[in-house]
């Protein structure tokens, strides 16, 4: 894309001062012609490159340019670490590199280190199949396992990749269906990206798509130390017993399953009673299992 190319070529001005349109045509696979069209397009958006042909001649910026006076002001540049930082906790990005490069050209401070349950993997052959489909616009098809047990194939237009509830989706439209769907990506498996491309047409909204359920729990006290570890502790109210009651959101009931686990006997869920029950029940055949 062109404007990630423009913004490549800043960053390697910045860094070695000049260079060529030879070497730069050879790096991005395009003509020289087309690299002077860029420098025309980065000259007219107010970025000082300059252009001088001969021996001694190439393409360099102006001493006094920088990036962070051309782009970003001192706030939107902390903004930008936090969510690179934030991208790179989640496991779903190779932010490394790109917060390297960040932290050189506009001088960051190191100042924040985020560690959170990594749900997807950079190495996660699916979301880097469907984060593909998606920026090429291409259809694909994948095997889904359905709640209920079932396999089925399905051949899709991917529209984008949202977490909500604990949990990752994939929105799709389904042209034979003539539907939207969202499906939990854990449950996706073999993707194959077609050739055959398609328009991205968006829902006006997708909150109707989500079958969201809230759950309020409380937990005991004396693990109070992992609760500020983990939760933002304003959004939970201090009860008189020194437990704390804090409500969640899932948007499958197998995540509140897990979510549950490692807390044994320190939690209780206090509503509602359809979850209460639900998950009391998938507790006994647990044990009927195992014991």
């Amino acid at each position: 894309m062109q404007i990630n190319r423009l913004l490549e070529i800043v960053l390697i001005l910045l860094y070695r001062k000049k260079t060529t349109a030879k070497e730069l045509a050879e790096r991005f696979s395009v003509s020289s012609r087309t690299i002077y069209r860029d420098i025309d397009t980065l000259s007219l958006s107010g970025i000082p490159v300059y252009s001088i042909k001969g021996k001694n001649g190439g393409i360099f910026l102006d001493d006094s340019f920088t990036l962070d006076q051309a782009l970003l002001n001192d706030t939107q540049q902390e903004d930008l670490f936090l969510a690179l930082n934030l991208l790179k906790s989640l496991g779903i990005l190779e932010t490394d590199k790109l917060l390297h490069k960040f932290e050189s050209v506009f001088e960051l401070k190191d100042w924040l280190e985020i560690s959170l349950p990594a749900s997807l993997s950079n190495n996660d052959e699916t979301f880097t199949m469907l984060r593909k489909s998606i920026f090429l616009t291409k259809k694909i098809t994948f095997i889904f396992y359905s709640k209920h047990g079932q396999t089925m194939l399905k051949t899709v237009e991917p529209l984008k990749i949202i977490f909500r509830g604990q949990s990752w989706f994939l929105l799709a439209y389904q042209s034979e269906e003539q539907r939207y769907q969202l499906f939990p990506i854990e449950r996706i498996k073999t993707v194959q990206l077609l050739e055959e491309s398609f328009h991205p047409v968006y829902p006006e909204t997708i909150d109707s798509l989500f079958d969201t359920f809230k759950v309020t729990l409380q937990f005991s006290k004396r693990i109070a130390y992992n609760l500020y570890d983990r939760f933002f502790h304003e959004k939970a109210t201090v009860n008189p017993d020194n437990s704390y009651t804090i409500t969640f959101e899932f948007s499958q009931i197998d995540d509140l399953y897990s979510f549950l686990l490692p807390f044994g006997k320190n939690v209780r869920i206090i509503k509602p009673e359809w979850v209460k029950e639900t998950i009391c029940a998938h507790a006994k055949h647990f044990l009927e299992n195992n014991l």
